[in-house]
């Protein structure tokens, strides 16, 4: 019963989110009305205050991606964006309810800098740049790659209607492929 009242909590938590992307908090009250539960039950089995809930969305959705990234064997000679695109973005798919909310309300301003601190330090152990050709150290080379890929899978999973991972991932090897410079046309 108390996982299930966690459940609602969580789900009114987004739904508040989602249907006032503006707001950055909810009293508990708010929460308790739209979980249809009492305040009581919150505060007395699950959250104290709000910042508990976000810290538990928070290790939720890390926990889930993040075992992903720990089953990564760098030994494998599979190379870790080949290994995202096929690992992380099904699983980041199945939470873009969440995710997608997380990145476009005001709710949770941390949220994007959590992920690519998070990220950015599995890097570290796990992607070992080619400093020597951009003169940069690995540190910010690290932090240039993690940024730039969670930007373009923030970029995909914010739209209304993600294209299905087995379909996107192909456009995110591309991204990821293509220099900048290939980015752009010359013509008119």
């Amino acid at each position: 019963m108390a996982k299930y009242t966690r459940e609602k909590i969580i789900e009114a938590f987004f739904e508040l989110a989602i249907n006032h992307p503006e707001k950055t908090s909810f009293t508990m009250v708010e929460i308790a009305e739209q979980a249809g539960i009492s305040r009581q039950a919150i505060y007395q089995k699950h959250f104290k205050n709000f910042q508990e809930i976000i810290d538990y969305v928070h290790n939720l959705i890390d926990e889930q991606i993040y075992q992903i990234y720990d089953n990564y064997d760098m030994t494998s000679n599979v190379n870790p964006f080949d290994y995202v695109a096929e690992n992380v973005l099904p699983t980041i798919y199945k939470n873009r309810k969440w995710i997608s909310c997380l990145y476009t309300s005001a709710i949770d301003p941390s949220f994007e800098g959590f992920i690519v601190s998070t990220y950015t330090k599995w890097s570290m152990r796990n992607i070992h740049p080619k400093s020597e050709i951009f003169h940069l150290p690995d540190e910010v080379l690290i932090q240039l790659i993690v940024e730039q890929m969670t930007m373009s899978i923030k970029d995909w999973i914010t739209q209304e209607k993600p294209t299905p991972p087995g379909l996107f991932k192909e456009d995110f090897l591309q991204l990821v492929k293509s220099p900048l410079y290939d980015y752009l046309t010359m013509e008119p």
